[in-house]
């Protein structure tokens, strides 16, 4: 501005009197803090931006989500029922697994990240529970996977074993849990072997056998 500013005219307005003159300094020193104070903000939150991006970008995911693709099919869209759907998906397993390049091949109804699996209340076999802690039961997320689910997204079984092609429907079912799990439901304990139910589904809903525990990981949120 006083690069621009006419001598004279300054003058002129300096000789009208000085209080229209501290008006207008006290007004644009009043804008110019509101600038600064403006950009001082911008400038902190740009820069906890940037480091939560580098913070995210070093958080241990639970899995290694390099080299993976990641495909959304619903036959049930096309009016398969479950037997053949059931087919469908062996079908496409083969097929897939055949393609070059491809190491691993798994199915899941959910994955990482982007986590949509049913919620539910659960009862601990061997865990009493009194009627006024019916609606207090421990809640769990869960996810359907299928034998190479661990192998393929590389997340680590830390205890016990993976699942096997013999884990199918005549097989005792089993489950697999993640460290938080284990540690809040069986603390001090090997949860392996340690049994678990759906509840609020009667008493003909099958036990859950532990067959192993998963290391901690992220699934809806960083």
């Amino acid at each position: 501005r006083a690069s621009r500013a006419d001598v004279n005219d300054a003058m002129r307005e300096g000789g009208r009197g000085t209080s229209d003159g501290r008006a207008r300094q006290r007004l644009r020193g009043a804008l110019v803090v509101m600038q600064v104070a403006v950009s001082v903000v911008l400038l902190v939150a740009a820069g906890l931006f940037v480091r939560s991006v580098q913070r995210a970008q070093s958080v241990d995911l639970g899995f290694d989500p390099h080299h993976i693709l990641n495909l959304s099919v619903d036959v049930s869209q096309q009016g398969y029922d479950e037997a053949r759907g059931r087919a469908f998906f062996k079908e496409l397993e083969s097929r897939v697994s055949r393609l070059p390049g491809v190491q691993s091949v798994t199915f899941a109804s959910s994955v990482p990240l982007g986590f949509s699996g049913t919620s539910a209340s659960i009862e601990v076999e061997g865990r009493a529970v009194r009627n006024d802690q019916q609606r207090r039961r421990p809640s769990i997320g869960y996810n359907a996977v299928s034998a190479s689910y661990f192998d393929t997204m590389r997340v680590p079984v830390l205890r016990g074993r993976s699942f096997n092609t013999r884990d199918d429907a005549r097989a005792q079912p089993v489950a697999i849990v993640n460290e938080h799990m284990a540690a809040t439901l069986w603390p001090g304990q090997d949860p392996v072997g340690k049994r678990f139910r759906v509840s609020g589904e009667g008493e003909n809903e099958p036990w859950l056998e532990v067959a192993g525990v998963s290391k901690q990981g992220k699934y809806g949120f960083l």
